[in-house]
């Protein structure tokens, strides 16, 4: 055997050694995986694809960002690494936090039911992150340069319109694991009210909560490093004019 062929590192969480090859459902539980997951979304070596430009290096901050509070709030909330610089930007990074939280709570529980995902909460919630339309949405991938920030926020409004009434906005073929997902969750919210009161619906209204404060603070959105259109907010003391004013 080749024992050049596998890098083993310490894990920075101290809890175990963690293969940098790739991912393995070799763990004795699904918390144990979970730190290898939130290991790997923190590795710049492991997301070389977010290093492109300004704006994606960017966005590889802002992840590790979410997984050190993510990990501060719920495994040990002594983890050293990856702090935000101010607690305003930790209330900024909050609502991904929770949206992270929340969907992990769907996963395990429909993982509990026999027709749901043979693989690990963890993993699923890992292929999510990589397809990036139930949480990390700001770093969306497939949406077109030029895209007005009003047409994509009415975009995540529309999704958020059809996951509240239980419906399916995703695409099977484009992103698999979500449309999977989802499909599995609305047919049990449709039919089991615990779970849709205590599971389902908290989901769906971290998302709503979190485009909400996205629209509110007027968010831009950059398509490498070209920041998109997007049109001034009227105050009320303004006089209408023929001419449109941007930013």
């Amino acid at each position: 055997m080749n024992n050049n062929s596998f890098l083993h590192l310490p894990s920075p969480y101290l809890l175990a050694p963690t293969s940098r090859s790739q991912l393995q459902p070799t763990w004795r539980s699904n918390f144990q995986l979970l730190i290898q997951v939130l290991e790997r979304l923190s590795d710049p070596d492991l997301n070389r694809p977010l290093l492109g430009t300004d704006t994606e290096k960017s966005l590889l901050i802002y992840q590790q960002l979410v997984v050190g509070q993510f990990f501060r709030q719920n495994i040990n909330a002594k983890f050293p690494f990856y702090k935000a610089s101010s607690k305003s930007f930790e209330a900024w990074l909050q609502p991904e936090v929770t949206l992270w939280k929340k969907l992990l709570l769907m996963l395990e529980e429909l993982s509990r039911r026999k027709n749901f995902h043979s693989e690990a909460p963890a993993l699923i919630f890992y292929k999510l992150i990589k397809e990036r339309l139930l949480l990390l949405f700001i770093a969306p991938h497939g949406y077109e340069e030029g895209i007005a920030v009003k047409d994509f926020f009415a975009q995540l409004q529309s999704q958020n319109a059809q996951l509240r009434s239980c419906e399916n906005p995703f695409d099977r073929e484009a992103v698999p694991t979500t449309w999977e997902v989802i499909n599995q969750a609305v047919k049990i919210a449709d039919l089991d009210d615990a779970f849709r009161k205590e599971i389902y619906r908290p989901y769906v209204q971290a998302r709503q909560s979190f485009v909400t404060r996205l629209i509110d603070e007027r968010s831009r959105i950059y398509v490498g490093d070209t920041l998109q259109r997007q049109g001034r907010r009227k105050k009320k003391k303004d006089k209408p004019t023929s001419k449109t004013t941007s930013p």
